[in-house]
């Protein structure tokens, strides 16, 4: 007697044999465009990038930019404890500007610093650096320095972010790997790190800055009280 076998066409093992899948066509265009469309948006974020950038400077130079090196050794001729609190030494660490200069913390020594660690995305970063930039122009004469560094976004979308508001720092520091941030314990943004002439860091503020705390850590750092410029 012939009996019938219901479970289907066997493969050659004697199993069942698996079901054939059938793409169509318009779900894998649509899902490529999604992935493509998911990798431009990070690509303008800043997600997604060449660690070294090749960038235009204003005046048309091209340049190429190279993550920071928080690996160097900070100078420290007085053996002072080098961290991140009030009275401790800053730690040292190079980067390129976004103009292609290669420079380090350390070479700002004798001049007071605020090392600003700001994001295009951050809106109280974008509300407080007019306010930054309006005090590096009252105390020029004392020598400030605000080095912005920005954390970890490409060069396109910061550049942009910075021609669009049109503010100008002392120097700008390429950060696309968050050498610097990681180095700085930043947790979140704007972080302020105000620096006096011998590398000691005289104060950190997390958030945003207000144009009177701005000043009077500007002071601070500057050792002067005596002799403050005429808004």
């Amino acid at each position: 007697m012939t009996m019938n076998n219901d479970r289907g066409p066997n493969n050659a093992d004697g199993g069942r044999a698996a079901p054939k899948i059938k793409l169509q066509p318009g779900r894998v265009i649509a899902a490529a465009a999604a992935i493509g469309l998911i990798l431009l948006v990070l690509w303008q974020a800043g997600v997604v990038f060449d660690s070294n950038e090749a960038g235009v400077t204003a005046n048309g130079q091209q340049v190429t930019l190279r993550p920071s090196d928080t690996a160097i050794v900070t100078p420290n001729p007085a053996g002072i404890e080098v961290g991140l609190r009030s009275g401790q030494l800053a730690p040292d660490f190079e980067f390129s500007a976004f103009d292609g200069r290669r420079l380090k913390l350390s070479d700002y020594r004798g001049r007071a610093v605020i090392l600003n660690f700001w994001a295009s995305w951050c809106g109280p970063c974008r509300a407080e650096m007019p306010d930054m930039e309006a005090i590096l122009h009252r105390f020029a004469d004392q020598g400030l320095i605000i080095v912005g560094v920005n954390n970890g976004e490409g060069l396109k979308p910061a550049a942009r972010f910075l021609d669009n508001l049109g503010v100008e720092f002392s120097a700008f520091a390429f950060d696309p790997n968050q050498d610097i941030a990681q180095r700085f314990s930043i947790r979140g943004m704007p972080t302020s790190y105000f620096i006096d002439s011998e590398g000691l860091i005289t104060q950190v503020v997390l958030g945003q800055l207000s144009p009177a705390i701005l000043e009077a850590n500007v002071l601070d750092a500057i050792g002067g009280y005596a002799a403050i410029p005429n808004p």
